[in-house]
């Protein structure tokens, strides 16, 4: 039998069991706002960003940052076809259509030769899904954006 693979595994330290922890006992009803501003200020500076905008899920990132990219009806989005319902649902909530491309053997990330053969007229982004600890290979990613005027998320 072939050694498995782990499908996640969890980095939390002591730091964060006491971030946990202190939000779990303090971070309720009105006091919650106060967790929630501390991250995105802490988020803001760390990024050196005007702006950062917390949000419950990566669905609702997804469809936040689809959104203010314009994209709508009409409009195409690429990603893996190992991507998990929660990537796609926000292009499909917006009126756009997702196009699935295949992965690459080694990473299970998105193919970027594949990505890039699936762009037409209607692409207006590429999200990149990095994948069991694997990352996208972001370099052809951009260029391909770059090459097509579309966004790389």
């Amino acid at each position: 039998m072939k050694e498995r693979i782990p499908y996640t595994k969890p980095s939390i330290t002591e730091l964060e069991v006491r971030y946990a922890t202190d939000a779990a006992a303090n971070g309720w009803g009105e006091r919650c706002y106060e967790y929630i501003g501390r991250f995105e200020g802490l988020f803001r500076e760390h990024l050196g960003v005007d702006y950062a905008i917390a949000t419950s899920s990566c669905t609702g990132a997804l469809q936040m940052g689809m959104a203010a990219l314009g994209i709508g009806s009409g409009d195409e989005v690429i990603l893996a076809d190992t991507n998990w319902i929660a990537t796609c649902a926000p292009i499909v909530h917006l009126g756009a259509k997702p196009v699935f491309v295949d992965i690459l053997e080694d990473s299970w990330c998105i193919d970027p030769e594949l990505a890039e053969q699936a762009i037409t007229p209607k692409t207006r982004a590429i999200i990149a899904t990095h994948l069991y600890g694997n990352l996208c290979d972001m370099d052809a990613l951009l260029a391909i954006g770059e090459r097509h005027g579309i966004a790389i998320i």
